[in-house]
């Protein structure tokens, strides 16, 4: 997938703007503080509906207006050779040489999709309107089918706390990657939010007397349904994950998720009501990398260097992207937002390995002594 074309009317700090795109490396070099990064919001706007800075619409629109727009022309180049969803799937990203060269002279091969989102204040001329709406090639569309129509990989220098911070980051990890190859993880994700805070007001409502448990049952059928669909894609995926080579025998992968059902719904029903919030289920998912140490494994976040820490991130973003491309037979487009600070030259380097036939967004500040290395490299 390639980006041809972005145009911005409103968003946050930018009036109105439009930029084409290389289908190799993108670089934008500015000072901290301008702005830089609602690119890479931007994009992964059009890409999966989410932002990483905000759940906030109106926080997305220039201050004093009703409405922001955005666009994107991308050019979406599958490959021809037939390579299935299975454990080898990270051999798949080794696409022919004359689909490369097609790439980098002129991007003739493929098909032109148009992605447009609309964002409101929720007012618009003084009547009531959606928070967002969205177009593809000109047409309305639910957020639900344009999803994955452009497949990206985002790194942000706060992506680097993953592994030290509280699992809900990493939960939007799996999250952001899964909604981008099943429409229907995202329609469930989706549903299963919207049913968990529900649940969660009946828990208050028993507590204060004004329902009892048969009140429940409807809304525990549609939590386990969707939870269980969330949690079998979730361990589909790390499974795979898992079993990819690339960062060290050193490693590995748990998943430890909070298994939804009937039973576990009733059994910790009493504490429910005295904590005030459903305690079971996908939302209270955790996923980590262990590293060996002493013969035993440890958690990275506790345990892990530095340098450790920043690897896993590294080699999950670039695993991530493996698996993008055979979801979809195309390579997904890599956000790099102001990272390069961060990386040391082991880290650049393991990225150059996978930069060489994909196009790259990439923003950061003046003076970065690995930008002259990054461009020798790819050009």
């Amino acid at each position: 997938m390639i980006i041809t074309g972005l145009w911005l009317q409103n968003f946050r700090s930018i009036d109105d703007h439009h930029w084409h795109f290389d289908s190799g490396l993108n670089l934008f070099v500015a000072p901290n503080g301008s702005g830089k990064s609602n690119l890479i919001e931007v994009i992964r706007l059009l890409s999966t509906g989410r932002s990483w800075r905000t759940n906030q619409t109106k926080e997305l629109i220039h201050w004093g207006e009703e409405l922001a727009r955005l666009k994107a022309q991308v050019l979406k180049q599958p490959v021809d050779e037939d390579t299935s969803f299975d454990d080898e799937a990270s051999a798949a990203i080794s696409t022919n040489k004359e689909n490369d060269q097609n790439q980098k002279n002129g991007l003739d091969r493929g098909e032109v999709v148009e992605l447009e989102q609309t964002l409101t204040i929720g007012e618009v001329a003084g009547r009531r309107a959606a928070g967002r709406l969205y177009k593809l090639n000109g047409v309305g569309k639910r957020r639900a089918d344009v999803i994955g129509e452009l497949a990206t990989v985002v790194f942000t220098p706060e992506d680097m706390l993953v592994f030290q911070i509280g699992p809900a980051a990493r939960r939007e990890l799996l999250n952001n990657l899964l909604i981008q190859t099943d429409r229907e993880y995202d329609r469930h994700l989706r549903q299963y939010e919207q049913v968990l805070r529900r649940r969660n007001k009946l828990i208050q409502q028993l507590k204060e007397g004004g329902v009892t448990r048969y009140d429940f049952f409807y809304w525990d059928q549609q939590l386990i349904d969707s939870g269980q669909y969330l949690q079998q894609t979730r361990q589909q995926f790390l499974t795979w994950l898992e079993k990819q080579t690339g960062i060290s025998e050193d490693y590995r992968i748990i998943y430890d998720n909070s298994e939804i059902s009937e039973a576990r719904l009733r059994r910790y029903a009493n504490q429910e009501v005295r904590a005030g919030h459903t305690l079971v289920g996908p939302h209270k998912d955790d996923w980590q990398i262990l590293v060996k140490r002493s013969d035993q494994w440890r958690d990275i976040g506790v345990y892990g260097s530095r340098g450790e820490q920043r690897l896993s991130l590294l080699w999950f973003k670039l695993k991530e992207a493996d698996y993008l491309f055979n979801r979809h037979q195309d390579k997904p487009v890599l956000l790099l937002d102001d990272v390069f600070s961060e990386l040391d030259d082991q880290n650049c380097q393991l990225l150059l390995d996978h930069a060489d036939d994909r196009q790259m967004i990439i923003t950061t500040v003046p003076g970065q002594e690995v930008l002259p290395e990054l461009a020798k490299s790819l050009f």
